[in-house]
């Protein structure tokens, strides 16, 4: 059965578990990184990089965007890991929150 076949309802089903499968796939890559130890250094440089724990205020417009455009990128990362795997994401931000 082509996709001609299929009914706007049957689409809609269809695209709906298209997303949902690449939404868990994405998942299961990022319970993979944040499984080894190297990941986890990757993901918690990303954080800091990306400004999630600093005022992104500069006193300069351009730069007060530009700090918030990376704070939003910080804050989708944090989120995706906090999806996929809460209690180890928790743990990597406080393990190197600690070491300071």
């Amino acid at each position: 059965m082509s996709n001609k076949d299929l009914t706007p309802f049957e689409e809609l089903k269809a695209e709906k578990k298209q997303e949902a499968d690449t939404t868990n796939q994405e998942r299961d890559d990022l319970r993979k990184v944040l499984s080894t130890a190297e990941g986890q250094r990757l993901i918690y440089r990303l954080f800091e990089f990306s400004g999630i724990y600093r005022n992104a205020y500069s006193g300069d417009r351009h730069s007060t965007d530009y700090n918030c455009g990376m704070q939003a990128v910080g804050q989708f990362l944090l989120e995706e890991a906090m999806d996929a795997n809460p209690q180890g994401t928790s743990a990597i931000i406080i393990k190197n929150k600690t070491k300071k």
